[in-house]
């Protein structure tokens, strides 16, 4: 599972999880959600950052590639660049 598949997965999980406490209802497929009724974004957000805490192989590389050790703001977009390019493959 790519860690853009990890994202989609910890949304969907924090979108049941919501709707369990709130009483709303949710459906999904895997890759479509379907939600009736009000969602807090802040714990989708925090969900999606947890599940790419720790990044794949290519994010190290990319994010270590042609960035020195102390542009920590370079690796970081890098890493998130591959992140986001995965599913562009």
């Amino acid at each position: 599972m790519s860690k853009l598949d990890e994202a989609v997965a910890a949304a969907i999980d924090e979108l049941h999880r919501q709707a369990e406490v709130t009483g709303c209802t949710t459906e999904d497929n895997g890759e479509l959600a379907q939600v009736d009724g009000s969602f807090k974004v802040r714990p989708l957000v925090r969900a999606i950052l947890a599940s790419v805490r720790d990044p794949s192989e290519d994010m190290r590389y990319m994010g270590c590639l042609n960035h020195p050790p102390a542009d920590a703001a370079g690796i970081w977009r890098a890493m998130i660049d591959q992140l986001l390019n995965e599913d562009r493959v």
